[in-house]
């Protein structure tokens, strides 16, 4: 408003004194034309002549608009040929060459723009007018011309593609890698002269003074441009300022030097009006000088903003470079200690770059952009019992998470409260956390602490919520008591003694087949354990049998159920969903009775019906069972079935017989898994790779949504545990 302000209170249009030169019958409008030598009745010696004989003012060859152009072309076009900075070439460091394009496109969408608004604003004022003559005539109806709107992009690529010439030479390398941030009082004396200059030029802008019009549009238009180049740059200016000074002085010279030959012919002019009067040539015949401290400033202020930012991600990506450097080595160093994985390195992006930049500004702004894109995934401190089928997926999902953008980071599981994860990420996968069963009391606190990520906000929610569900496996009894098909089970309470085993078998046995009388086989099994951990066979009658199962009772509570012997033929279903759409089906072939062992694992490309809509309604109980919201889908999920050849749950034997005759078993949800799940994704069609990339992506969904009122949660969340603590 204050700029618009500004500008209305400058009635004169830019090219008033040019058209004003065009009306008068004697002024003659020729076709503009290359660089010519023939005068136009300019007093005075050539270009060369006054160069050499110190008159430059009164130099009298006819140059267009266009010819200007060609002397700013000339170090362009060496940068772009013999001098083309090394930095950009093939084979140089990836990450550097990335953001030395980067940088590029950056400053010209955003210089660019901004220079075209600043100069438009000076023209609508009147500071600057363009001769008509001397161009063109397109644009010549508007405030800038179509000659000052090429310039504009001619003069930031030239300054960029120098800012970045400066970065390969030793003259400018900075002593060492590490930066020297200034202290936190000369930052806070510059953003104060910053703030200064910026309200002086908004006061200049807007005041009566008309010979501070020029130096208050550079003002108000480039302090907070500084001040941004100030928060972003303040670690280096000390460390590389031979990379600022020699990026800048050279282009910022050159435009200046044009600039005076625009002035002395006549190509554009800048009224003394709005000037503080202030010139460093002899004056011409008008009796100004043709170098004027404020149209200087306008140069050089604004090849600052240009070159100033291309230098400090030159310095940034120089810093970012020898601290990969120094991790690798030390990753390296300790590569046969638990938990150094290889691949764990984060990629070199312009995205981390970006934010390594932002980091040494301002750290909490950072990490809270950060934290937006990262994902954690929790694990065991100490991973010597993982699982390697776990460990093989969870690494190839890294890697495609990362060729998304995004960050991972495995965290210990038992590291912090729920408020420290929050802050962190938007995403938190419990996939490699297996010591949560060791003791009742880390259950709890497990389950806990992924109820209060999915209350504060983290996601996938429905992944945390339902992990937190199903960590006790008595869900398989609450969903049979909803009528969904479930293998029979039947709860040992820790400590059971040996009449109530004897009641849960009778329990089991209510609704099954004949089978083998005195051999009836049972697997008992951890309510609280993943893995395969711990899960044993039982045999009715068997010498020593319920004395185990009893042993066993007294660690815990444990899940008694029948053993379907028709596992044996018809192997064990594994339905693998992502955000609830089917990924593929998979058949595990045991070898022997239990899943510990060797099994072979195909892809089934065309499961029974039953099977699947068994595991379609199991998905949908789960749902139900963690309050889903409407369209809320859990990410990565896992429904296991076995087939009931007899009935009920026959005996082997009988399982056996059943299966031979009718061949088509009844499906029986055994496990969920949910949220952290084997996705067998070698199995998947189209192979591992392109499964891994389709779950990778699957995550961006839950990234993507935003809590409205997060913020509140995490507070509520860091009181209750504040008060726990007291």
């Amino acid at each position: 408003m204050i700029l618009a302000l500004a500008c209305a209170s400058r009635p004169p249009p830019a090219l008033a004194c040019a058209s004003r030169a065009c009306a008068r019958p004697s002024a003659r409008c020729p076709p503009p034309r290359l660089l010519t030598v023939s005068s136009t009745g300019w007093e005075g010696p050539g270009l060369v002549e006054g160069i050499l004989s110190g008159h430059l003012e009164r130099a009298g060859v006819d140059l267009s608009y266009w010819d200007l152009h060609g002397f700013l072309l000339v170090p362009t076009a060496w940068l772009l040929t013999a001098g083309k900075p090394s930095l950009l070439d093939e084979g140089k460091d990836p990450l550097t060459r990335r953001a030395s394009f980067a940088f590029i496109a950056f400053i010209l969408a955003i210089a660019v723009a901004q220079a075209f608004v600043w100069d438009s604003v000076g023209a609508q004022i009147g500071i600057w007018e363009f001769n008509p003559q001397k161009s063109t005539g397109l644009g010549a109806a508007t405030l800038l011309p179509a000659e000052e709107i090429a310039w504009l992009f001619h003069h930031v690529v030239k300054a960029a593609l120098w800012q970045i010439k400066m970065g390969e030479w030793r003259l400018t390398a900075a002593p060492c890698s590490d930066p020297a941030p200034l202290e936190p009082v000369a930052r806070a004396a510059c953003n104060a002269a910053l703030l200064a200059a910026w309200a002086a030029g908004v006061a200049a802008l807007v005041g009566e003074d008309d010979s501070l019009r020029c130096l208050g549009l550079v003002a108000s238009f480039f302090a907070p441009v500084f001040a941004l180049i100030l928060m972003l740059g303040s670690r280096y200016l000390l460390s590389h300022w031979r990379l600022f000074v020699a990026g800048w002085l050279p282009p910022g010279a050159w435009t200046v030097a044009i600039d005076c030959v625009g002035q002395q012919q006549r190509v554009w002019r800048f009224p003394q009006t709005f000037l503080t009067g202030v010139a460093t040539l002899p004056p011409d015949s008008s009796g100004v000088g043709l170098l004027k401290l404020d149209i200087a400033a306008v140069y050089l202020v604004s090849t600052f903003a240009v070159t100033g930012t291309g230098a400090i991600i030159l310095a940034a990506a120089q810093e970012f470079a020898a601290q990969r450097q120094r991790q690798r080595g030390g990753e390296a160093s300790e590569a046969g200690r638990a938990g150094a994985a290889e691949g764990e390195q984060e990629p070199e992006t312009l995205w981390h770059l970006g934010l390594f930049i932002l980091h040494g500004a301002a750290p909490a702004l950072a990490e809270r952009a950060a934290a937006a894109r990262r994902v954690l995934i929790l694990a065991d401190g100490d991973p010597v019992d993982s699982i390697p089928a776990a460990e093989e997926e969870v690494a190839a999902l890294t890697e495609a998470w990362r060729s998304l953008g995004l960050f991972v980071e495995r965290v210990d599981w038992q590291s912090g409260p729920a408020s420290a994860l929050l802050h962190r990420a938007r995403a938190v996968l419990p996939l490699l956390a297996w010591t949560y069963s060791e003791t009742p009391a880390h259950t709890a606190n497990f389950c806990e602490l992924l109820r209060s990520l999915a209350d504060g906000g983290a996601g996938p929610r429905l992944d945390l919520r339902a992990t937190a569900w199903h960590a006790h496996k008595k869900y398989l009894l609450e969903m049979a008591e909803r009528g969904l098909g479930t293998v029979p089970t039947a709860l040992l309470a820790k400590g059971a003694a040996g009449a109530e085993l004897r009641s849960a078998v009778r329990r089991l046995d209510a609704g099954r087949s004949a089978g083998e009388e005195g051999r009836r086989s049972y697997v008992f099994k951890p309510a609280v354990g993943s893995g395969g951990d711990g899960v044993d066979l039982y045999t009715l009658g068997e010498e020593g049998g319920e004395a185990a199962v009893l042993s066993r009772a007294r660690e815990g509570d444990l899940l008694l159920q029948p053993f379907l012997g028709g596992v044996r033929r018809h192997g064990e279903l594994c339905f693998v969903f992502v955000n609830g759409s089917l990924l593929h089906a998979v058949r595990k072939e045991p070898a022997g009775w239990s899943a510990r062992g060797a099994q072979r694992v195909s892809r089934v490309d065309s499961p029974p019906a039953e099977a699947l809509a068994t595991a379609l309604r199991a998905m949908g109980e789960a749902r139900a069972a963690c309050a889903a919201r409407p369209g809320e889908q859990i990410y990565l999920a896992r429904v296991d079935l076995l087939p009931d050849t007899a009935g009920g749950g026959g005996g082997e034997a009988a399982g056996e017989a059943a299966g031979g005759a009718t061949g088509q078993p009844r499906w029986l949800v055994s496990e969920l898994e949910l949220g952290w799940p084997h996705l067998f994704l070698r199995a998947a069609e189209g192979g591992a790779a392109a499964a891994t990339k389709a779950v990778a992506a699957g995550l961006l969904r839950h990234l993507e949504r935003r809590e409205a009122d997060a913020a509140g949660l995490l507070r509520h969340l860091e009181r209750r545990e504040a008060d726990a603590a007291g």
